[in-house]
């Protein structure tokens, strides 16, 4: 049931990331197809580095969404369950 997760999540997103590296031939072609989204380079971007630390990301590119208002951080786009973690660190 993964798919009506990820739908679910996608709805109640403030922002999504893409997550890439430079280097990472993945990364340039998704780039290419970000459009709108918001790219963040892993090697450049204290945040993108600080989302991949705590969602355990360890290939790239990938993409996030962030609900400020929830104060959650979550991969999407996978065939895993969503894996969401509070977006601040001081947050119960």
């Amino acid at each position: 049931m993964w798919r009506s997760e990820y739908f679910l999540l996608v709805a109640m997103v403030e922002e999504q990331i893409l997550i890439v590296a430079k280097g990472c031939p993945a990364c340039a072609e998704a780039e290419k197809l970000a459009g709108n989204l918001r790219v963040l380079d892993i090697t450049e971007n204290n945040e993108a580095a600080l989302i991949a630390m705590r969602l355990d990301i360890r290939a790239v590119p990938v993409l996030v969404s962030i609900d400020r208002e929830a104060n959650r951080v979550c991969v999407i786009g996978d065939e895993r369950k969503a894996k969401c973690v509070p977006y601040l660190e001081d947050s119960p």
